[in-house]
């Protein structure tokens, strides 16, 4: 399965175990040799030059602290071996976990590839988009047994919150010590042995003679052509244990896969990729085990540890950091116990501050943090204020809606994230699911095609229809009735219903007309006059500054950061006791990965410190700091 290069350049097949004669000079004159002298190849680090240059049919797994430069690296070298490409059949798979860091190291490896584009037969996007495209959805029915319609295979994507009537008839009904209870069909999956694994809550424990059920059922709902998400990748890896030709020419086409953030990896993806390198892929993992903190995706790290053993992947590492000044990397790395981490740049005893916040005055921080970037000349749009959750970042915010979740609800919601001042990608990202996933359930039956939204529409099409919503209900985001706050029921009954009838003709192929769904726009049973929002309408962003969770930061860079625990223990990771208890658990990665976004000032903010935590904080390396 060797690469096919140019013979001219037959010496870069040569032994890259680099050693004392192999210098800098000769690993870089190597890529330059493919990319040209481009003056920004001279910023590669010795390091970041031995994985570029790591043979792509040995698979290797590269240890990245943040701000190492990965994307960068990895965008270097699929343009490296892809200007080098000769065989069209067969190309290289580079697979992130979001559509935005995909295209990300696509630019990057387009601007070092001399004929500045990166395609066929190569791909870069997401590893749920490459699974989808060339495994489920061309084969998937031969193992799901759906006999499609209209000539069509394609499966029906259905999200795990979807509140379909349909989905009733696949309710399973279980047996335990002479009582029953129902599992939703969309309460679980099935893990890489045929076993339940529950979606978003803890382990359930029900009879072994029981459980085929469970099996069943959700063979009979693929069957007929719907599943989730984590539907596909079991279904997927059904398919490459039992077509073993389907297994051979995926490897033929895709013989050498690099995926981007590794860590994030969950146990049925690394059983799907096992199956590929059984078949003789070769894998390149690229990514960084602290900052894995998707437990809630059946994520774990030490399983990714285990499988770098197992495939015997060769192990590299980038211990310099671009981003953080030193001071924030020694605070990073003490909070986390792991190693020291190079930075560009020193630091003051001024980059690291332990602010301690009443909770009443929590509202108020946004503008202390913008007090306090003004004196360090930090433009706030460079700055982000973040916490574990949307709870902690409402109360920061000022903001409380009452209720339970229902259609009404999430629409109130979406609403009020896009209309917020300076809204974030988070609110905007929010804003967007909320109504799409409130109309399809509405109109639609909560039914998708393979492209994840109605049928009859591109998703471009569909988001942009959702952004045309949100737009023209913007005037009845305020949530008042009679220039007082509005009860659900009349916000509902007098301004939501009015818009969506009016509204209602622009969803095409619509499965359920407006008169047949409006009934299920309702308040949550006992809440029609309680008040839609009970808070402070007056809107507390402060110019330019950004909120956002900890997942919604990942990967992101800013000159400032405000971490913000949670005011008490009740929310899970988010309280800075939590982010000390273990550097092995979650909690201490959420801590890590915050603190490590910022270049120049990380500010942490707790509650009132008793002197035992205030003296562990300052050991970390946090300098006290009144808030101004």
């Amino acid at each position: 399965m060797g690469m096919q290069y140019l013979n001219i350049l037959s010496f870069i097949s040569e032994d890259l175990n680099m050693n004392a004669k192999n210098s800098y000079e000769l690993k870089l004159s190597k890529i330059k040799t493919i990319l040209g002298d481009q003056k920004v190849l001279n910023d590669l680090t010795n390091e970041q030059l031995l994985f570029i240059l790591q043979p792509l049919d040995q698979g290797s797994f590269l240890s990245a602290c943040p701000g190492s430069g990965k994307t960068q690296c990895v965008g270097v070298k699929l343009a490296f071996h892809a200007a080098q490409w000769l065989n069209l059949s067969k190309g290289i798979a580079v697979l992130s976990f979001t559509k935005i860091a995909a295209n990300e190291i696509k630019e990057r490896a387009s601007l070092f590839s001399k004929d500045k584009g990166i395609s066929t037969p190569h791909f870069v996007g997401t590893i749920d988009s490459w699974i989808h495209n060339f495994l489920f959805n061309p084969f998937g029915h031969s193992v799901t047994g759906f006999e499609g319609i209209d000539g069509d295979y394609s499966h029906r994507l259905i999200q795990n919150d979807s509140r379909a009537p349909f989905l009733n008839q696949y309710i399973t009904v279980l047996t335990m010590e002479q009582s029953t209870t129902t599992v939703d069909i969309l309460g679980f999956s099935l893990g890489t042995k045929n076993e339940p694994i529950w979606v978003g809550q803890g382990e359930k424990t029900f009879p072994s003679d029981e459980l085929w059920k469970l099996k069943s059922n959700k063979e009979a709902f693929a069957k007929k052509g719907f599943v989730t998400y984590a539907d596909i990748e079991y279904w997927t890896l059904r398919l490459l244990r039992t077509r073993k030709e389907i297994r051979k020419l995926l490897v033929q086409r895709f013989p050498y896969i690099l995926i981007d953030e590794c860590q994030d990896l969950s146990k049925m993806q690394l059983a799907i990729l096992n199956e590929l390198i059984k078949e003789g892929a070769a894998v390149h993992l690229i990514g960084d085990k602290d900052q894995a903190i998707y437990e809630f995706r059946k994520v774990d790290p030490t399983l990714v540890e285990k499988c770098i053993n197992h495939w015997k992947l060769n192990r590299l590492q980038l211990t310099k950091s671009f981003r953080c000044a030193q001071t924030i990397c020694d605070f990073a790395a003490k909070l986390k116990g792991r190693s020291p981490m190079k930075a560009n740049h020193p630091g003051s005893d001024e980059s690291c501050l332990l602010w301690e916040y009443e909770h009443a005055h929590l509202s108020d921080i946004q503008s202390s943090f913008h007090k306090t970037l003004v004196k360090y000349g930090i433009e706030p749009k460079n700055a982000v204020i973040v916490a574990r959750g949307h709870t902690i970042l409402k109360l920061i915010k000022g903001t409380s809606f009452t209720g339970k979740k229902t259609i009404a609800y999430d629409i109130a919601t979406a609403l009020f994230n896009w209309t917020v001042l300076n809204k974030s990608g988070s609110d905007m990202r929010q804003a967007i699911e909320l109504c799409g996933k409130a109309i399809e359930d509405l109109a639609y039956d909560g039914r998708y095609n393979h492209f994840r939204v109605p049928n009859g529409y591109s998703s471009a099409d569909w988001r942009r229809l959702v952004v045309e919503m949100l737009n023209e209900f913007k005037d009845i985001a305020f949530f008042l009735h009679n220039s007082q706050p509005a009860t659900w029921s009349e916000w509902i009954n007098r301004y939501l219903k009015p818009k969506l009838q009016a509204f209602w003709p622009k969803f095409k192929n619509h499965v359920h007309s407006y008169d047949e769904a409006k009934n299920r726009i309702k308040a949550a049973a006992g809440t029609a006059k309680e008040l839609v929002f009970d808070g402070d309408f007056k809107n507390k962003h402060i110019q330019g500054i950004k909120l956002e969770t900890i997942h919604g930061i990942k990967g992101d860079t800013y000159e400032a950061t405000l971490l913000v625990s949670a005011p008490n223990k009740q929310s899970k990771g988010g309280h800075f006791e939590h982010w000390l208890e273990n550097p092995e658990n979650e909690y201490n990665r959420f801590a890590y990965v915050a603190c490590t976004r910022p270049k120049q000032l990380l500010i942490v903010a707790t509650p009132k410190l008793k002197k035992a935590s205030k003296d562990i904080m300052i050991g970390l390396g946090l300098k006290p700091s009144a808030i101004p």
